[in-house]
């Protein structure tokens, strides 16, 4: 069998892309070496559908102070027809730039809005927000309670409406939150993690009181209004007939 062609590949600062005939090919193989050596320091198998290649941050952590360079083989999907390809030159590749930290991230403690917008769902204490970060396409939340991780979220808006659900118990204690912005192709390095304000949540005392007089008027569920209660969660119940066992649905209203 005849050796694949090699693949065409073209460096753009910090991405590698391949192309040419991808006809037989199961997938790319790239490597990633070190420049003035040329000692190959990973290699970094990639379908035909992902034609592009970054440095990751491992190796940008693991290499801080190396220059890299990268090549690329193709890598035959049936070998009754074709061996692999050779490989192809050995071009200089660009560390990608790390994404800055976002800034002023805060933990929302009473209702508000935010530069003057009102938001589609208005923020709630517990509620988080940040700047946009230019260049991020994701955002991954940590909240931390008294130090230790609490929850972990990961979010394409630049706000979280609130890091408990309605119904939730809250532990009380000291509450921060982490927020790192990414790049989902990998053009640039995650950004280090910016730390909010501290919230100092206390769980309070006294519980609302139970609902009374629930009760059908036509086909609206209602009961009588209860001091301090902002809003009300129904959960609707049925069965298909006098002898069947009352069924729960998902839906909460």
């Amino acid at each position: 069998p005849q050796p694949l062609p090699v693949p065409i590949l073209t460096v753009n600062g910090s991405q590698a892309t391949v192309s040419g005939n991808m006809e037989n090919v199961a997938r790319f193989d790239f490597q990633i070496l070190e420049r003035e050596s040329e000692e190959v320091l990973s290699t970094i198998p990639m379908e035909i559908s992902y034609s592009t290649c970054v440095i990751s941050e491992r190796l940008v952590e693991e290499y801080p102070d190396t220059e890299f360079s990268v090549r690329v083989q193709a890598v035959a999907k049936d070998l009754t027809k074709n061996t692999n390809s050779d490989w192809s030159v050995i071009m200089p590749i660009d560390k990608p730039k790390r994404l800055p930290e976002p800034v002023n991230v805060r933990i929302i403690t009473v209702q508000t809005t935010t530069n003057g917008q009102t938001y589609e769902n208005t923020l709630y204490p517990g509620a988080i927000d940040w700047d946009a970060v230019e260049g991020a396409e994701h955002y991954t939340v940590r909240v931390l309670h008294d130090g230790k991780s609490y929850k972990f979220f990961g979010t394409y808006d630049t706000y979280l409406n609130r890091f408990w659900k309605d119904g939730d118990i809250l532990p009380s204690g000291t509450y921060t939150v982490e927020v790192t912005a990414e790049c989902l192709d990998g053009s640039y390095l995650d950004s280090l993690p910016a730390v909010s304000n501290a919230w100092e949540y206390v769980q309070p005392d006294t519980k609302l009181q139970t609902p009374s007089n629930l009760r059908w008027e036509g086909s609206v569920a209602t009961v009588d209004p209860l001091t301090g209660a902002d809003g009300y969660a129904f959960r609707l119940y049925y069965r298909p007939n006098a002898a069947s066992a009352w069924e729960k649905p998902t839906e909460q209203y």
